[in-house]
């Protein structure tokens, strides 16, 4: 812009003064937004456990994961985390597949298409994680443990009564490597323990900045004689998840990991397990929690949040990304609306570990934009689109209009696709989802519509009257007699020019005669009345296109039938 305005000639002082802080605010800006995007391809991962399904929560932390693998040209990994056996739940890992491709998180590497580093499952990779315990065993950096889990309860119910810390007491820290070993060889069970080390943790967290955990209570611990040596690898040969997913990450070459601030108190635990390895830790950074409106933590069982009721009631998979995407995330663009594409383009780590409220009112402004552009785009996510919402018509008709007559086209929409797509798309900017949608335009399916205002039945009369005959003019034409049923896929030009010409009569005539009550029916009010006669009153397309997708018999039929209108003039 700058340099175009150079380029046309004179400029005065005050205004080349003004368009060089100008450049110079932006370019500032760029350089500290540029430094927020790491150098050269990232490999990130997204490890959920089976014992649940995805959750606005563990969504927003696969995306910002997924997009600055994108944004970098890198690779976005899936790892599933399944050692904690006892609570898989049967069928959650391939629900979790399923919603991650649902939209359209598609990982490079991972369960389905493999990987130079995988098995992608931790129950697949237990002789690893194995020969690495071993291999701090002998280091001296860990050393197993045989106290029962039993006599570990008691002992921590002892300290806790006497107001002491309930770490451990490094009781099988002091055995000999010759007793360690006879012991295993004899059969008994035993945990592996790291000895952790007595130095304060310190790292910078790529969003948080600075983190120093405080040795205090480590060092009043270990006067007491305890100590945080957590448990490696447990009785039953599994890795815990503290060291599954450090060894995971280091032979798999993550580079990032973002992950939310509840995971932040662990981090130093990860870290000496990177030290006592001597590899390179990847860089962390750690997201705030998302809350409820009321300031509470966000719960996966809360079913206001549930993945699958929003994938149910046909919720727009890039509506939810975009959406997603916004909590906790700085971006410089214009508009909060953004395909993935855009995101994967414009993300990067101006990210924040502040607690972000979500409030689903974005959502629902959000959700019309991309409905609109599936119907620009048309092909297989338009399809997609119309697909869901004749199984919500069908839906909705069967369990909310169960008492109420039905057209063809609500007893069977999927036999009508081509009318059902002209709603649709008539009306895109009223979606938020298919279900909503199909509730909003029951007017459409219904044989009459389902009344949601009160008007003045004498107005309403009037009304009626005047577009009636103005129809019946518009159409007295035989030659258009087979354009009359609902119209096709596409917009009939022709019927809406005759409705047009019929509304604009039928206004003239009823602004211009006094009605019955001797007050003058205003054009805005003449359209609020015959809104409410062909819909109930509910929003949706123009009048005139409403009528258009109708087709006249079902028209003059809505304006022929007298409804039991509430008559609100005195």
């Amino acid at each position: 812009m700058s340099t175009q305005l150079f380029n046309a000639g004179y400029i005065c002082r005050h205004c080349r003064t003004r368009i060089a802080r100008q450049n110079h605010r932006f370019a500032s800006s760029e350089a500290r937004r540029r430094a927020t995007i790491p150098d050269g391809p990232v490999r990130t991962r997204f490890a959920p456990s089976p014992t649940g399904y995805l959750h606005f929560g563990s969504i927003r932390t696969a995306l910002f994961n997924y997009l600055i693998a994108k944004r970098t040209n890198g690779k976005f990994l899936l790892r599933i985390e399944d050692t904690d056996q006892k609570r898989t739940i049967q069928g959650a890992e391939e629900r979790i597949l399923n919603d991650l491709r649902w939209l359209g998180l598609r990982w490079d590497e991972g369960p389905e298409v493999g990987g130079p580093y995988g098995p992608y499952r931790q129950s697949e990779r237990s002789a690893l994680y194995k020969a690495h315990s071993e291999e701090l065993i002998e280091s001296g950096h860990a050393y197993r443990c045989f106290c029962s889990a039993e006599t570990l309860q008691k002992k921590g119910q002892q300290r806790s009564q006497s107001g002491l810390a309930t770490m451990y007491d490094r009781t099988c820290y002091h055995l000999s490597a010759e007793e360690s070993k006879a012991r295993v060889a004899y059969g008994e069970k035993y945990t592996v323990r790291l000895r952790a080390p007595e130095k304060p943790v310190a790292y910078n967290d790529i969003v948080g900045g600075p983190y120093i955990m405080s040795e205090m209570a480590a060092r009043r611990a270990a006067a007491q004689g305890v100590y945080d040596d957590f448990i490696l690898i447990k009785q039953d040969g599994l890795p815990t998840y503290h060291f599954a997913n450090v060894v995971d990450d280091h032979h798999m070459k993550i580079t990032h990991v973002i992950r939310g601030v509840e995971w932040q108190i662990s981090t130093p635990k990860h870290l000496n397990l990177y030290d006592a390895f001597g590899w390179v830790a990847p860089s962390f950074g750690h997201i705030g929690l998302l809350l409820n409106e009321d300031g509470t933590k966000m719960s996966k069982r809360d079913k206001t949040f549930d993945l699958h009721m929003f994938k149910k009631d046909g919720v727009l998979p890039e509506a939810l990304i975009n959406f997603l995407a916004l909590f906790g995330w700085s971006h410089a663009q214009r508009s909060d609306y953004m395909s993935l594409k855009d995101l994967e383009h414009n993300f990067d780590l101006n990210l924040s570990n502040t607690n972000p409220t979500v409030s689903l009112a974005k959502l629902w402004f959000l959700a019309p934009k991309h409905a609109m552009k599936r119907v620009e785009n048309g092909g297989e996510a338009l399809d997609e689109m119309l697909d869901n919402f004749c199984s919500a018509v069908q839906t909705v008709m069967a369990e909310e209009f169960a008492e109420r007559e039905k057209l063809e086209e609500g007893l069977n929409p999927s036999a009508h696709r081509g009318y059902v797509k002209r709603v649709l798309i008539a009306d895109a900017k009223n979606y938020v989802s298919a279900v909503d949608f199909a509730r909003t335009h029951s007017y459409f399916f219904l044989k009459s519509p389902v009344i949601s205002e009160t008007i003045a039945e004498r107005k309403a009369k009037a009304v009626r009257e005047a577009l009636c005959s103005s129809l019946n003019s518009a159409f007295r034409d035989g030659s258009v007699d087979k354009r009359l049923l609902p119209a096709p896929d596409e917009t009939n030009e022709y019927l809406q020019d005759l409705y047009s010409k019929a509304t604009d009569d039928a206004i003239k005539a009823v602004t211009q005669t006094q009605s019955e009550t001797g007050e003058r029916i205003k054009k805005k009010e003449f359209w609020q009345i015959l809104r409410v006669l062909l819909t109930g009153g509910q929003k949706g397309p123009s009048l005139v296109e409403t009528m258009e997708i109708l087709g006249l018999e079902r028209v003059i039929e809505r304006l022929s039938s007298q409804p039991n209108y509430e008559d609100n003039v005195s």
